[in-house]
C-alpha cells in the first residue's frame, strides 16, 4: 500500500477514535495458514471481545459501540483485505472454512482459547460459522443487523449495482448516500445517526485497498453464495448463547426473517430496532452499548431472554 495514502487514512482514523475520546492499542497478527496478517485494535480492559465488520469496510466502524464498552476488553479485527490487513487469496476458499479459520487463528494469535464475539452482516456469517465450527470458543454472541446468507437475505438492487460497478472501476458512492440506502435514512434526517463514522469510512475506501480487495470476495461470492446459505437447521445447532440486535429498515432481511433466526437457535433473544438500518448501532450507540454490555456480562444463559425485552 502508498505510504503516502496510509498516512491520510491513519490521520483520518486517529480522527474518529479521537472523537469518542479513547487512543485504541495496535496489534498484527500472523494468520499463517491463511498467509496473512491481520491488524487488530484494543481497547479496554475485562473480558475479551472480538469484533468482526461487514463488507467494504474496516474494524474502526465499531467506534461508536466500541467505546462505550468500559468494563470489556475490546479486540476488534480488521478484516483480511481491510483497512490496514494484508489481504488473502479468495480465489478457491471456501468461506464457511475461510470464517472458522479466521476466527480461530486470529483468537489463537492474541492468546485466547475463548472469547465473545460482536459481529455485522458478513461478519455476522463468518462469527455464525465459527460458533458452528468450534462452540467451545465462543463464549456469547452479538450479532448486530442481518448475518449474511441466512435465509431470506437478500442484496438490495443499490448495492448489486455497486458491487456490479466496482468490479470494472475502483468508485464507490460517498458514505452518505450509502447509509441512506442501508436503511439508516430515518435516523439521519433526525440527527441520530453516528455522523464521525462518515469522514472515515471514505478515507478508508479512498486510502487504502480495501475496496479492490472486497471486489476479489464478491467474485467467490458470486460463484459459490448458494452453498453459503443457511437456515433453520443450521442455527438450530449454534449453542453460544447468542442475541440478534435488529434494525427493521434493514434492507437486507427484515423482522421476519430476525424472528426465525431467535427462534431456530436454543438459546437466542432478539431486539428489533424501529427505524434503524443494516448497522444498527450507529442509530442508537448508547441504548446498544447498554444492551451488548448487559448481555455480554449475563451470568446465565436463561438470562438471555431479558434482553428481548429491553
Amino acid at each position: 500500500m502508498d505510504a503516502h495514502n496510509i498516512d491520510h487514512y491513519r490521520a483520518a482514523e486517529k480522527r474518529l477514535w479521537d472523537h469518542y475520546g479513547v487512543t485504541p492499542v495496535e496489534h498484527f497478527v500472523d494468520l499463517p495458514r491463511l498467509n496473512s496478517r491481520v491488524r487488530v485494535l484494543e481497547l479496554g480492559q475485562g473480558d475479551p471481545v472480538l469484533f468482526v465488520h461487514g463488507s467494504p469496510n474496516a474494524g474502526s466502524k465499531w467506534a461508536p459501540l466500541a467505546a462505550r464498552l468500559t468494563s470489556c476488553r475490546c479486540l476488534i479485527l480488521d478484516r483480511p483485505g481491510c483497512g490496514l490487513s494484508e489481504p488473502v487469496d479468495y480465489s478457491d476458499l471456501d468461506l464457511r472454512e475461510f470464517g472458522a479459520d479466521l476466527l480461530a487463528l486470529t483468537l489463537d494469535g492474541l492468546g485466547l482459547s475463548r472469547a465473545a464475539i460482536v459481529a455485522s452482516s458478513l461478519g455476522g456469517a463468518l462469527a455464525l460459522y465459527f460458533a458452528h465450527a468450534q462452540p467451545e470458543r465462543v463464549a456469547r454472541l452479538a450479532l448486530e443487523g442481518c448475518p449474511a446468507f441466512v435465509e431470506g437475505f437478500r442484496v438490495p438492487p443499490y448495492n448489486l449495482f455497486w458491487s456490479v460497478v466496482g468490479a470494472f472501476a475502483p468508485i464507490t458512492p460517498s458514505s452518505r448516500a450509502a447509509f441512506r440506502h442501508l436503511g439508516h435514512a430515518a435516523s439521519m434526517d433526525r440527527g441520530q445517526f453516528e455522523f464521525a463514522v462518515m469522514d472515515w469510512r471514505d478515507a478508508l475506501l479512498k486510502f487504502t485497498a480495501t475496496m479492490r480487495h472486497e471486489n476479489s470476495l464478491n467474485r467467490n461470492l458470486s460463484r459459490r453464495v448458494r452453498q453459503y446459505r443457511y437456515g433453520a437447521d443450521f442455527l438450530r445447532q449454534i449453542t453460544p448463547p447468542t442475541f440478534y440486535l435488529w434494525g427493521e429498515d434493514d434492507p437486507f432481511g427484515g423482522a421476519e426473517v430476525a424472528k426465525m433466526c431467535a427462534a431456530a437457535q436454543p438459546d437466542a433473544a432478539l431486539k428489533l430496532f424501529p427505524s434503524s438500518g443494516h448497522l444498527p448501532w450507529l442509530d442508537a450507540p448508547d441504548l446498544h452499548a447498554r444492551l451488548v454490555s448487559e448481555f455480554l456480562e449475563a451470568t446465565s444463559s436463561t438470562s438471555i431472554a431479558d434482553h428481548a425485552l429491553a
